[in-house]
């Protein structure tokens, strides 16, 4: 007999295909953008490995800038000794502009990483929805193969040896064909848990279980 459709499971269809198309596309955009930031994350690691640390703090530095400064206009100094002072204070004056650099560059690495977190987040919420959305679509495809609703699938798990899994499945799956064709199930096998998965209404279950 054939199985029409209800209303209701088309405009579901209608609205989680599209829908969940959407957040497939808009998860491929995230994983994008979450590749490029963690390469410019990467980029600005290296960046700041090469440069020097210093320990001393732009306040300390501007200390010495002024006590340089008082000892250059305050005492009496040589040329050569001017020369050097200037020099120092010019170190000094490129030490501070270092430690700026620095702190630019451990604000955009924290930036960075923030970002790269809040895609994460993004990336979970989005691959949680689209499993949710494809087990929702998965149940209604199963629905109207089985020629019921929704409300009326149930899952049964039969504990069967592995070594008769088998006999189960049959030669290229024909065993297992024959089965869904008299009870109405659909039957899957776990090799690894040794189980038989039975899915259709309680009629079908019943049938297959016996």
């Amino acid at each position: 007999m054939l199985s029409i459709p209800s209303a209701a499971s088309l405009n579901c269809h209608f609205m989680l295909r599209p829908l969940n198309s959407f957040l497939t596309t808009e998860m491929r955009s995230v994983s994008f953008k979450q590749s490029q930031t963690a390469a410019g994350l990467e980029q600005l690691q290296k960046l700041f490995s090469k440069s020097k640390p210093n320990r001393q703090t732009p306040e300390q530095l501007d200390a010495k800038i002024e006590e340089l400064e008082r000892q250059r206009t305050t005492t009496s100094v040589s040329l050569a000794e001017e020369k050097s002072i200037l020099r120092q204070i010019d170190q000094i004056k490129k030490s501070k502009i270092q430690i700026e650099e620095n702190v630019e560059h451990e604000r955009a690495i924290q930036d960075k990483k923030t970002q790269i977190e809040a895609l994460r987040t993004g990336s979970r919420s989005m691959t949680a929805q689209i499993a949710e959305l494809e087990n929702a679509i998965s149940k209604i495809d199963l629905a109207e193969r089985l020629g019921c609703t929704t409300n009326d699938l149930q899952t049964c798990a039969i504990d069967c040896p592995v070594g008769k899994l088998g006999e189960v499945i049959g030669k290229g799956g024909t065993n297992i064909k024959q089965l869904e064709k008299r009870t109405g199930c659909i039957i899957d096998v776990d090799k690894v848990k040794g189980q038989v998965h039975l899915r259709g209404d309680a009629e079908a279950i019943k049938k297959g279980i016996e």
